[in-house]
């Protein structure tokens, strides 16, 4: 998610006292640690402090600790000299140095190594680093800003997260709370993502219908500001492009639903008639196809990436485009801004 594509103005109360507390931390050097659920915006709080600081000359540095290999966790954060190991043919400066003079955005530090736990442990109290294959260590001056989806001090008690680490990223614990606990800022941000996309795909202009907005704000969100932001891609995408106005119907919403690892899928049985019912094969192929379409939309008309996405091998993906007549060209970006016409 794109901090820059969400806005930073809420109008929520509770997010409005989360950012008027980050307003007052920005002058200072303190670490803090972001959480919330999966999709929450923990990235855009963490931008919102950084731009808002004293080192928002310097650079932002974003690391996503869930998708660092554990084997190279060490060499990502702290670089490596020529020679350091096998395939090191140059040196790398690691993304502790990168970040030096502004913010280190550490999103998921749950998911670190333990052994990695105790080497940014001594950077982060000594404000220097020592690069693999090297005993000269470097000062870094460089602000920590930590994220999590878990809580960490609960982390700590189950022995996966480092007491003294957890003490020292955390100086203020900050909750971004769920989307679905501020539905009051639906409405704005499903219109600020939508014209983000809209001006991507150079269309002209495209509102939200009353009817969408209604389903919108009723709808849970268990994927939160992520999941309204893939909703509101694979509508632009979906939508006739003579067409000025936005729908979305159920069969979008549970395309783009996605599983929140941190509670339980809630399902509410409604009272239905059999004519609602439809053939298992037709339910599957639907959701197949608007699954091809949202992979399709996240990644810009990019067919192997998507296929990757679903964990699709690429010739069945190709085949089944073929078979549900998906158009890849709604889905990929203009060049340029020109309107389609």
């Amino acid at each position: 998610m794109d901090p820059r594509e969400v806005p930073s103005t809420p109008l929520d109360p509770v997010m409005q006292e989360v950012f008027a507390l980050l307003d007052r931390l920005a002058v200072a050097r303190s670490p803090v640690v972001l959480q919330g659920e999966t999709g929450v915006g923990k990235e855009v709080a963490a931008r919102y402090l950084h731009d808002r600081s004293p080192r928002s000359q310097g650079p932002f540095v974003p690391v996503n600790c869930a998708a660092i290999p554990e084997h190279l966790a060490e060499s990502e954060l702290f670089g490596y000299e020529r020679g350091a190991f096998t395939g090191a043919n140059a040196a790398r400066v690691g993304l502790l140095e990168a970040a030096d003079g502004g913010t280190l955005f550490l999103d998921e530090i749950g998911e670190l190594p333990a052994t990695t736990q105790g080497r940014l442990l001594r950077a982060v109290d000594g404000g220097r680093v020592r690069p693999l294959g090297t005993r000269a260590e470097r000062t870094i001056d460089v602000r920590l800003v930590s994220a999590t989806n878990r809580d960490l001090l609960d982390e700590v008690h189950e022995k996966r997260f480092r007491k003294d680490l957890a003490h020292r990223v955390g100086a203020v614990f900050i909750h971004i709370p769920p989307l679905r606990d501020r539905r009051v800022e639906i409405p704005h941000l499903a219109r600020t993502l939508l014209d983000a996309e809209r001006s991507r795909m150079g269309r002209r202009s495209l509102q939200i219908t009353a009817e969408a907005m209604a389903r919108l704000q009723a709808h849970d969100w268990p994927g939160n500001v992520r999941e309204l932001k893939h909703v509101m891609e694979l509508a632009a995408a979906m939508t006739p492009p003579e067409a000025i106005e936005v729908g979305v119907d159920d069969v979008l919403l549970d395309g783009c639903r996605r599983v929140d690892r941190d509670r339980p899928c809630e399902v509410t049985p409604s009272p239905c008639t059999t004519r609602e019912f439809q053939p298992i094969e037709l339910q599957v192929r639907d959701l197949i196809r608007s699954q091809m379409m949202l992979a399709l939309a996240t990644t810009h008309g990019n067919q192997a990436e998507a296929a990757r996405l679903l964990d699709m091998p690429r010739r069945t993906f190709a085949m089944r485009m073929n078979q549900f007549r998906i158009d890849v060209t709604t889905f990929r970006r203009r060049s340029s801004g020109s309107p389609r016409t």
